[in-house]
């Protein structure tokens, strides 16, 4: 019912866009219907376009401690799928029920942006988009406790960059030539810190459906994210599709083993057609059955000679 990705800042920019369908590229999920867009929504208070996302983005950023390298992860999503079983009726408090959730396991003021899609679909085996499960979007920093954090040199650094804008601000005023550098703030100065692997761990991971099924139970919502089967496993966004195209799959072969169960009554009956009502002396293409597929007659084959 929901997966979880990781992101590291070069990508930040791309997903906020991706989600709030902004991005000037051209989208490689064509299973997008923008006639549907409109029904899209925001759970989240940091405005409605990427670049309002963008900004809170870097204002977190900047009270929290993180490795300048561009390898570090510094934002997580979480996609979290409406289940089959719940009711219309209950689509929009079962979204609003996991913002919470989520909120209250890594923070609200870490939460970038939050949106639920209902524009995107699955393709069938002809094609058409089939309308697909309504989803969540979920963006977040993921942030745990400093361990070095020390409350004194916290004090002391921002004495230093109060003493510097004033020093900064005078010579401004003055029209003097101000060249002195900017106050340097170490790891200890953040009570905070940037760490996906802390955050999303294989432990969390397994605990998070269990959780999640509770929440949702206390706050009376009447749908089932957790059963126990899948032990906890974490599903990618692209596996969660190939599920549904897998369903859909199972649906048409069923069908095509009710027609086939036809067929062969038929044939018990001693009927000249078949279930599609075609002539049971050629196939699907009006060949001669007594040919093969490239035309050939079956007592021409060399194993009837």
């Amino acid at each position: 019912m929901a997966s979880v990705e990781k992101y590291t800042a070069s990508s930040v920019s791309y997903e906020l866009r991706h989600n709030t369908r902004e991005d000037p590229h051209p989208s490689s999920n064509k299973e997008i219907d923008p006639e549907r867009t409109h029904l899209n929504f925001h759970l989240d208070d940091h405005g409605e376009t990427a670049r309002e996302a963008r900004d809170y983005y870097n204002a977190r950023m900047k009270e929290l401690s993180c490795y300048d390298r561009k390898d570090i992860n510094t934002i997580c999503q979480w996609v979290c799928t409406a289940p089959k079983d719940l009711p219309p009726e209950q689509e929009e408090a079962f979204f609003k029920e996991t913002y919470e959730y989520l909120n209250d396991l890594y923070g609200e003021r870490n939460c970038v942006q939050a949106i639920v899609h209902k524009d995107e679909g699955v393709k069938d085996r002809e094609g058409n988009i089939v309308e697909g499960q309504a989803h969540l979007h979920y963006i977040f920093i993921p942030v745990v406790e400093n361990p070095k954090f020390d409350s004194a040199e916290k004090a002391a650094y921002f004495e230093k960059v109060e003493k510097f804008e004033e020093l900064r601000a005078e010579a401004r005023k003055h029209h003097e030539p101000f060249s002195r550098k900017e106050p340097v703030r170490k790891v200890s100065t953040y009570e905070e810190k940037v760490c996906a692997d802390q955050v999303i761990r294989r432990r969390t991971l397994q605990e998070f459906h269990p959780s999640y099924q509770k929440w949702l139970d206390e706050h009376g919502i009447s749908a089932r994210v957790y059963t126990g089967v899948t032990g906890g496993a974490n599903k990618t966004v692209d596996e969660l599709k190939e599920k549904t195209k897998g369903e859909l799959l199972e649906k048409e072969r069923a069908l095509n083993k009710e027609l086939e169960s036809k067929l062969e009554k038929q044939v018990a009956q001693g009927k000249t057609t078949d279930a599609w009502g075609r002539d049971r002396a050629t196939d699907a293409w009006g060949r001669e059955r007594a040919a093969d597929v490239w035309g050939r007659e079956k007592e021409d084959m060399p194993w009837n000679r």
